[in-house]
């Protein structure tokens, strides 16, 4: 199967990586020097003591994208609006999958001409190590769903089953899509916010209850959600990724923008709609919105 993953950072590597021992996968980035280095050495993935690589194609140029069985759209949900040309220019019959956190991107993807449209959620832990090499650091799995067209456009990816890297379908793509915004609404503000790993937000007691009462003042929004399934879920995902640093986190360590807007804004414009107060989420959103203000000075 010919997979092409638009992205160079830790997700789209770590994709590029496990996808690229079974399949002929070319990535795109937007760095030419990146593309050279995966062109030449590959990808590395390193998980615990072991790492493999991976052989794989790289461009910089979307326009030596095109011929593909389907493409990965593996960047942050505030560089899909600035991606558009680049997808419109990719054959409509060509199926996307979309990786991004939150719901905001949605209003994009429902204007693409594509027939074959999908929206997936990642589990996994990650952190991009070099231009070419990423540290797979908790194993989770990728939820995927039909957002339009035909899922068995799909099915040879969905069927690749493998323990370290497997891929689960879902029949609603909202409920999917709603249960990753709430991981996250959960997990980054809160690890970004103290500056630690997932797993301390439920080892450290204090850390944890105030995980509590975040996951409850907001879950009272999304009454679609099973909330003892979704708290589960939350602490299972901070087990599996215990060591793994926060995608927000590292945004904010880092001096980046970072996908607070897609997340707790999402949230809190749905609180106001439906005259909730949310202080815990608002003083959070603020928290984080400071923290990109420092970095940027």
């Amino acid at each position: 199967m010919r997979i092409g993953i638009i992205g160079g950072g830790a997700i789209g590597l770590l994709f590029g990586g496990y996808l690229g021992r079974k399949h002929q996968t070319t990535m795109m980035v937007r760095r030419k020097e990146q593309a050279v280095q995966l062109q030449l050495i590959g990808i590395t993935v390193q998980k615990n003591n072991e790492k493999f690589t991976a052989s794989v194609k790289a461009t910089a140029n979307c326009h030596d994208f095109s011929e593909q069985d389907c493409i990965i759209i593996a960047v942050k949900q505030y560089h899909i609006q600035g991606l558009v040309h680049t997808l419109l220019s990719i054959p409509i019959h060509t199926p996307l999958i979309f990786l991004q956190n939150g719901l905001g991107h949605l209003e994009v993807l429902e204007k693409l001409p594509h027939s074959q449209v999908f929206v997936a959620t990642v589990e996994h832990g990650a952190s991009k190590v070099t231009e070419q090499c990423v540290k797979h650091n908790g194993v989770g799995q990728t939820n995927i769903a039909v957002f339009r067209g035909d899922l068995q456009k799909i099915a040879e990816l969905i069927d690749m089953q493998s323990a370290s890297f497997p891929f689960v379908y879902h029949e609603n793509n909202e409920i999917m899509l709603l249960q990753k915004l709430l991981v996250n609404a959960t997990i980054n503000p809160l690890t970004a916010t103290l500056g630690v790993e997932n797993g301390r937000l439920i080892h450290n007691k204090h850390y944890y209850q105030l995980l509590l009462a975040l996951f409850e003042e907001f879950i009272e929004l999304f009454p679609q959600i099973n909330r003892e399934k979704m708290k589960t879920m939350i602490i299972q995902i901070c087990t599996n990724t215990k060591d793994n640093h926060s995608s927000m986190l590292k945004d904010v360590e880092n001096g980046r923008k970072t996908e607070i807007e897609g997340i707790l804004g999402f949230i809190l414009d749905k609180g106001e709609k439906e005259g909730r107060e949310i202080p815990i989420t608002w003083s959070l959103y603020h928290v984080i919105k400071g923290k990109e203000r420092e970095g940027r000075t």
